[in-house]
């Protein structure tokens, strides 16, 4: 069985690879929503801009999601890679809105997040997305559809999606590409 910490360093590394990948399509902004991993000991390109939220976006209210992310510095006409690790948003419009925030972002511009497969019968959520899932009303023991979050993607303008985390973790890690 693979241990919490195997995971997440496994998550951290496709992190850093699709923050790789991103830099190369023109990426100057990575916002990261919830966990950060540790960046790698190479030197990001100088242009790079690094935002980490999550209490601002969760703590929005009736505020736009874009209007607190403008507000932190985020520029909506950069090309920008999103990292969503953990980073629990307790209301499911939030996730929503920041969906379709991060949809309108340029081409090029990419989402790496995880999500569980099955979560803990105790109620504690591990990620948005599987907050998401409980507050639709399911019981604990409830499959997160993966077919249901691609349609929400594709719905918030996403238009290439792919799972990247390894077969049999729970926590999954799934690219969505702009």
């Amino acid at each position: 069985m693979i241990t919490e910490i195997e995971t997440t360093v496994a998550a951290c590394r496709h992190i850093n690879d699709e923050l790789v990948a991103a830099i190369r399509r023109g990426a100057t902004q990575y916002l990261a929503i919830g966990d950060r991993c540790d960046l790698p000991e190479r030197q990001l390109p100088t242009e790079m801009r690094v935002f980490s939220v999550v209490k601002e976006l969760d703590n929005a209210g009736e505020q736009p999601v874009g209007s607190v992310l403008r507000d932190a510095g985020l520029s909506t006409d950069r090309i920008t890679f999103v990292s969503w690790l953990g980073g629990r948003i307790s209301m499911p419009q939030t996730i929503v809105s920041i969906l379709r925030f991060l949809g309108s972002l340029p081409s090029s511009s990419a989402l790496v997040f995880d999500y569980m497969v099955r979560r803990h019968d105790d109620l504690q959520h591990e990620t948005s997305m599987d907050a998401l899932a409980s507050e639709v009303g399911d019981p604990p023991s409830w499959h997160i559809d993966p077919q249901a979050l691609r349609t929400l993607l594709f719905a918030s303008g996403f238009r290439e999606i792919k799972d990247i985390s390894a077969e049999g973790e729970c926590r999954r890690l799934m690219l969505a590409l702009i």
